[in-house]
């Protein structure tokens, strides 16, 4: 499955909203996707024939699209396809602010040292973490505490914190 949020602002996601519209919606993307697998095949030695198909596509009330890939090699193409440089396939059929929102992976460390002021919103703290514990740059893209600071006790030493990687791979490597 693929998500992509859009701006509730956006004029041009109206249009998308009946399963009718969802329906030729789909339709559309896989024609888009089929000129993309094609333009990918003629560039590849030897050939190889993919198909990336969206089985369904569904309008959520948070503001977003739910894609349903026909395989996991399908969304993981698609993702190339949507992050590749200069990329319009997005905006221009789901709408201008529509955009695409990777997995990410949920990993859980408890009895982390709280009484330092390490903060895991502060993007220099979290390059400090990767770097001290020889971790890539994108082993996760973000961390925060699971309880908020200030329904913290006043003496109290660990707190548990909560990352999110980009890759089930990188979680692992965390864990």
């Amino acid at each position: 499955m693929v998500l992509i949020p859009y701006d509730l602002s956006d004029a041009t996601i109206t249009q998308h909203k009946s399963l009718a519209d969802l329906t030729i919606l789909c339709i559309k993307v896989n024609k888009v996707l089929k000129s993309l697998d094609d333009l990918k095949t003629a560039f590849e030695d030897p050939p190889t024939k993919c198909n990336t198909i969206v089985s369904g596509i569904q309008h959520l009330a948070q503001n977003a699209f739910l894609l349903d890939m026909d395989s996991p090699e399908s969304a993981l193409r698609f993702k190339k396809y949507v992050l590749e440089t200069g990329s319009t396939l997005i905006p221009l059929n789901f709408g201008n602010t529509a955009s695409f929102k990777p997995k990410e992976y949920l990993v859980i460390f408890k009895f982390v040292s709280c009484k330092d002021d390490f903060n895991p919103s502060n993007a220099n703290h979290l390059s400090l973490i990767k770097k001290q514990n020889g971790l890539e740059q994108g082993t996760f893209s973000r961390a925060h505490w699971i309880k908020n600071i200030e329904c913290r006790a006043t003496n109290q030493s660990f707190a548990s914190l909560k990352v999110m990687c980009p890759s089930p791979e990188q979680a692992n490597t965390l864990l």
